[in-house]
């Protein structure tokens, strides 16, 4: 699974501290940007969805789905944001999505973010 991370502050929290999910946990304003984003190119996703470690939009296709999870902190006084995309795997664990596909959607993310300024790279492992 591959990660991508970035600095920028357009996504920066608008609700204080004790609003978030968890302390230094953020990435709703990014990903209600993302989805908003995303179906402008018609890919159409959740509403944006939290877990405890940050926020996530669901994309569907039939009985097919994955998560595109965004979580981003405040480190020496700059936003640094992450995404990656998961695939939930049938009951039998066999995947669904092919590569292609995730990095097809894992490429249009980027082409978006870069329009917006925002230069992504990719976490190594």
């Amino acid at each position: 699974m591959k990660t991508f991370n970035f600095k920028s502050d357009l996504f920066k929290p608008y609700l204080p501290e004790e609003c978030q999910v968890n302390p230094n946990i953020y990435g709703f304003e990014f990903c209600h940007w993302l989805s908003r984003e995303l179906a402008q190119i018609n890919i159409y996703t959740s509403y944006p969805e939290f877990e405890d470690w940050g926020w996530f939009l669901e994309m569907s296709d039939g009985d097919r789905e994955l998560w595109i999870c965004c979580m981003g902190e405040l480190e020496n006084d700059e936003y640094v944001w992450k995404y990656y995309i998961k695939e939930h795997k049938s009951f039998w664990g066999k995947r669904k999505w092919t590569d292609a596909e995730i990095t097809e959607i894992e490429s249009k993310i980027s082409d978006i973010l870069l329009k917006s300024n925002i230069k992504v790279a990719e976490d190594e492992d």
